[in-house]
């Protein structure tokens, strides 16, 4: 089990910045937020390849600032805009393989888009047959706004997709779904392959960790137990912490209680 942080972290911080603030830091495992259509460019790329030259950093995974476009994208009953959103998620799985990273976040349908779950399981089983024939694998995550928001809905993509599908758990995500981040790991179950997690205190669901009450630590004993192989990435928002080092006390924090369950 490993602990990393996302460049989300910094947004609106350009993702260069944000990367080279985390490579500078030493911190081996990094997502990168991709925040613009240039962001896929091979110049940008090779960017980033010279920052992460000057550290021992990983990129282990992608998020796509497209995510709110997947419902209009992939969902819809016009066949030809889910192939040209074909065609523009290719870009990502060939950003990934550049830059090293072998998962993709996808977030989906909005919960309210008049999407069967047999299409949208299909759709999404087709985007990540592309994705897996580049070497990248689709991760579903849950998302408050999304159908992925429900545990019944995560259980009916396992039951029709089998252990082709496997998912993104998102602990503020799942706070703000009103679901226990615990309960959706267990829907969830062996097929997690990645964690984005954030503390909480009262309302405030997005906290760095060490800064809130500390429950949603009782995570990740759960994950040691199911002898989870993946990364513990902390995403939180700009508006939750006023200096960046605080985020790399944050990891620190992280890192340092997760290997003391070693």
């Amino acid at each position: 089990m490993k602990c990393g942080v996302s460049t989300a972290c910094y947004y609106p911080e350009p993702t260069e910045n944000a990367l080279y603030e985390l490579v500078s830091h030493q911190v081996p495992y990094i997502e990168i937020f991709l925040n613009t259509f240039s962001e896929l460019e091979v110049p940008f790329v090779k960017r980033l390849q010279e920052i992460l030259k000057q550290g021992m950093t990983q990129v282990v995974s992608v998020h796509p600032f497209t995510s709110g476009m997947e419902p209009l994208l992939f969902f819809s009953n016009y066949k030809r805009r889910f192939e040209d959103g074909v065609c523009l998620y290719q870009h990502y799985f060939e950003f990934c393989n550049r830059i090293g990273a072998k998962y993709l976040i996808f977030h989906g349908a909005h919960k309210d888009v008049l999407c069967e779950d047999n299409l949208y399981f299909e759709r999404f089983d087709k985007l990540n047959e592309y994705a897996k024939s580049a070497g990248i694998e689709l991760l579903q995550e849950n998302v408050a706004r999304c159908k992925s928001r429900n545990i019944d809905f995560i259980q009916r993509m396992k039951q029709q997709l089998g252990d082709s599908v496997h998912f993104t758990l998102d602990t503020k995500q799942c706070i703000r779904s009103e679901v226990s981040p615990i309960e959706m790991l267990k829907v969830m179950g062996e097929q997690v392959r990645h964690i984005h997690f954030s503390d909480r205190k009262g309302q405030q669901d997005c906290l760095l960790p060490g800064k809130g009450d500390g429950k949603i630590l009782g995570l990740i004993p759960i994950l040691k137990k199911q002898n989870y192989q993946g990364a513990v990435f902390i995403e939180v928002y700009r508006k939750s912490y006023q200096e960046y080092s605080e985020i790399i006390q944050g990891y620190q924090f992280l890192e340092s209680y997760m290997a003391n369950l070693l």
